[in-house]
């Protein structure tokens, strides 16, 4: 028995020494990864701006954007298309707000520099603005870009009937008469994206008269009204891409 407990004592050193230069090692466990937001994948619109948060507080969907420029330096047209596309892709959502942050700004350090909000029933405002200090505002559809090149006015139009989705949203029919099937891709595409993030649509159609809305849902008065279709149908938007007439 003494001859066992002679080998064994030696045995237990030999692996508590073992033991604590394992546990004194220089090197750390890993950290497991950091959880990333909801919705934080990939750029927006112009890729300016990446989704840094996306969170529901109070039944609103609030989704922090991180910016590659100085905001200063930005033109509101460009916030403006971020914020209009965000909504227009999100269109479930009881209140949405968007907030921008300077290049290295983030929501747990830093204040918001510029933060848009969308109702329904009050459409999208500008809530704040701590570049200029200025005060909340709504934005109008005129709101253009004062880069001549880039120029773009949003047309009067009228939504002709709202329907609701099966899948969630909804779909909205809309007569712009100031355009034809003419009319350049480019300024319906981006005609289509600010009218669904205005109004909340998750798809919407677009004619330039009344007989092609009516001649899009009816097979008689299509055929009453040959060519009606053709010569007043703008396109479709829908998730995002626009599709004008073929």
């Amino acid at each position: 028995m003494e001859e066992f407990a002679n080998l064994l004592l030696p045995l237990l050193f030999i692996m508590g020494l073992a033991w604590l230069s394992a546990c004194s090692g220089t090197d750390e466990t890993p950290s497991p990864p950091a959880q990333q937001s909801s919705g934080s994948s990939g750029r927006i619109n112009d890729n300016a701006f990446q989704v840094i948060e996306r969170k529901m507080v109070n039944d609103a969907l609030y989704i922090s954007l991180g910016s590659s420029e100085d905001l200063a330096d930005m033109d509101d047209s460009r916030l403006l298309r971020t914020a209009r596309e965000l909504v227009s892709s999100n269109p479930d959502e009881y209140m949405i707000r968007i907030f921008f942050y300077n290049p290295g700004d983030n929501p747990r350090d830093d204040i918001a520099r510029i933060c848009y909000q969308w109702t329904e029933d009050e459409g999208l405002l500008l809530n704040f603005d701590f570049r200029e200090m200025g005060d909340s505002y709504t934005v109008e559809a005129e709101e253009s870009n004062d880069d001549e090149e880039d120029a773009f006015s949003m047309p009067e139009y009228t939504i002709l009937d709202t329907v609701p989705l099966m899948i969630g949203g909804k779909h909205g029919d809309v007569l712009i008469q100031t355009y034809s099937p003419d009319t350049a891709t480019d300024i319906l595409r981006e005609t289509a994206i600010n009218i669904a993030g205005a109004g909340g649509f998750t798809s919407l159609s677009l004619y330039s008269t009344e007989e092609a809305y009516r001649a899009s849902y009816s097979a008689s008065y299509s055929n009453e009204h040959p060519g009606a279709l053709e010569k007043g149908y703008l396109g479709r938007y829908e998730n995002g891409e626009f599709y004008p007439p073929m």
